[in-house]
């Protein structure tokens, strides 16, 4: 997200003023990390701005997008199908949706 501070002096007074120049926050609507020994693994999914989504899956530090799709639910379901394979092959999975790290675009 950036926002313009505007601080301009006209005889003496200060004026302040903000302007938004762009906002593009992205907040992932789903994601889950899963842990097997010292190995790591992501699925996230994110809103994209048309209203579609993206679902992303990282693995050995590579992230890859691994479906798209027009409703949440599709997202959702391809994250689903990765997080049961995972779990089926004795990896430990958790939610950490609300305490992901969103990004803002400079």
């Amino acid at each position: 997200m950036k926002i313009l501070l505007l601080l301009a002096m006209f005889q003496g007074v200060f004026f302040v003023g903000l302007a938004v120049a762009e906002v593009a926050e992205t907040t992932p609507k789903a994601y889950w990390i899963c842990r097997n020994l010292k190995q790591v693994r992501t699925i996230r999914v994110e809103l994209v701005s048309d209203g579609s989504c993206v679902t992303y899956y990282t693995k050995f530090g590579t992230e890859k997008n691994i479906g798209q799709g027009r409703m949440l639910n599709s997202c959702i379901g391809f994250l689903e199908n990765v997080k049961a394979n995972l779990i089926k092959s004795g990896w430990n999975c958790r939610d950490v949706t609300a305490s992901a790290v969103t990004s803002a675009s400079e």
